[in-house]
């Protein structure tokens, strides 16, 4: 197993689902990402809240993708970073992993993501 951390393109993030289309409304390209079924008002706030901060350019965790670019943590960042307009993400890519490692680091990446950000604010997490 590898893991590499680089700036990735939207555009190869999840085959492109975050590149906002330049004449999607808003409304049309959150409802397409965020599937109805598991996200809320609550993520949509916090998408908005976070594109904002990405606008003003405040500095975020890296988004976690597996070899194939896929999200295993970040998809409000991706979701925000697609409607803020831009064009790449600080992310780490986990290479080589086999389907039961990929999905453990997923699990895992989930339980501590509330506590990676310190004080949970948006613009508080620094580079180490």
């Amino acid at each position: 197993m590898r893991v590499t951390e680089r700036q990735v393109s939207l555009a190869d993030i999840d085959g492109g689902e975050f590149v906002r289309g330049k004449r999607e409304s808003r409304a049309t390209y959150l409802a397409r990402v965020l599937d109805q079924d598991v996200y809320d008002a609550s993520d949509m706030d916090k998408v908005t809240k976070y594109a904002r901060a990405m606008k003003r350019g405040d500095i975020f965790p890296p988004i976690f993708l597996n070899d194939e670019l896929s999200v295993l943590d970040g998809h409000h960042r991706c979701v925000a970073a697609g409607l803020a307009g831009c064009q790449a993400m600080h992310a780490v890519v986990i290479e080589g992993a086999s389907g039961r490692a990929v999905d453990a680091i997923s699990e895992i990446l989930f339980a501590v993501s509330d506590w990676r950000v310190p004080g949970r604010s948006i613009g508080g997490w620094e580079r180490p």
